[in-house]
């Protein structure tokens, strides 16, 4: 959801004249719009961004100085804030510590601990990166880096520069070194999440960081990753090397970690039952994101506004609005 850089100085005013190419709704349509900044404490210039304008075309709109018609842009503007309202209406699922993050936490922990690298690989949903931000804001001197595709060493040292608060030179030989020098004697631990998606060179650049810096770093990603540095005499073999803990890849979270996360997700539902259990169980098939993502928020919007919560409904919600195939009989 976005947030507004600062507050409201002081509480907008709805103009008093207007020109003549204002109509009455037109007038309407600004004094809506300004009481709702005002009650939300937004911005003017929040607003411009949410509605991909300029900050002085809203100012000039919300102030009744617009030399033209504003039909079309304080439809955009009304389109932005229901857009945002209908964004911030999404009722979030609480954290659940589930196996995934507490094998992260013991990857990073030991990564930490022994200054060498850890690797945590995991299945797409699992949920390993909802783990390791969970990871970052439980514990202090954390950088979470989320690779890009292609991404190249240059835009990882810089990345890393930015979230170390560290000033950022021009050449690779500078940045590198800013690196070194942020990190040195510290207990600094960095994560790189979606590692395998890098250029190959980044890894190459982590491994001098670790070892001149003296800190821990943890890779995540897919299988994938796996595949690329685990070869013995392969390519990164000096990396594996130096990996001080690396559990086996995560297939799928477990069923105790599904039931949980879908009790705290429909905590208002009541206690679920074991059939309410077993069929979303059944739709997920150890995919956190498939749950959290797909399958409640389709239930929200779709069934237990006219529902109770029951397999027969997840099981018409699952086919009428996932287009999943329907559940065997046993």
């Amino acid at each position: 959801m976005a947030k507004p850089a600062t507050k409201q100085a002081a509480p907008l005013s709805v103009p008093v004249t207007w020109p003549d190419n204002y109509d009455e709704d037109h007038q309407a349509t600004v004094g809506q719009i300004v009481h709702w900044l005002n009650d939300n404490a937004m911005t003017q210039s929040w607003l411009a961004r949410l509605s991909r304008m300029s900050p002085s075309t809203v100012s000039q709109i919300l102030g009744g100085k617009y030399p033209t018609l504003p039909s079309k842009q304080l439809r955009e503007m009304q389109a932005a804030i229901e857009a945002h309202d209908n964004r911030a209406s999404i009722a979030t699922v609480p954290f659940v510590p589930t196996s995934v993050y507490q094998m992260a936490r013991l990857v990073c922990d030991r990564a930490r601990k022994y200054a060498n690298f850890g690797v945590l690989v995991g299945s797409v949903g699992v949920g390993k990166t909802a783990a390791l931000k969970q990871y970052q804001q439980d514990n202090e001197h954390t950088t979470v880096i989320e690779a890009n595709p292609n991404m190249t060493a240059g835009v990882l040292l810089t990345e890393l520069l930015s979230a170390l608060g560290a000033p950022c030179p021009n050449s690779m030989d500078k940045k590198f070194s800013a690196v070194v020098e942020a990190l040195a004697d510290s207990t600094r631990l960095l994560i790189i999440d979606e590692a395998e998606t890098m250029m190959p060179q980044c890894l190459h650049y982590l491994r001098r960081i670790r070892d001149k810096a003296n800190v821990g770093i943890v890779l995540a990603g897919t299988e994938r990753l796996m595949q690329l540095i685990k070869p013995a005499r392969g390519q990164f073999d000096q990396i594996r090397s130096r990996v001080g803990f690396w559990p086996s890849a995560i297939q799928r979270v477990e069923r105790n970690d599904v039931d949980a996360i879908a009790q705290a997700a429909l905590a208002d539902q009541g206690e679920l039952s074991g059939e309410v259990l077993d069929a979303l169980w059944h739709y997920c098939q150890g995919s956190v994101r498939m749950l959290v993502e797909n399958m409640i928020p389709a239930l929200r919007d779709y069934a237990l506004s006219k529902y109770d919560i029951s397999a027969e409904v997840i099981d018409k919600t699952a086919e009428k609005v996932l287009f999943l195939p329907p559940r065997r009989a046993a």
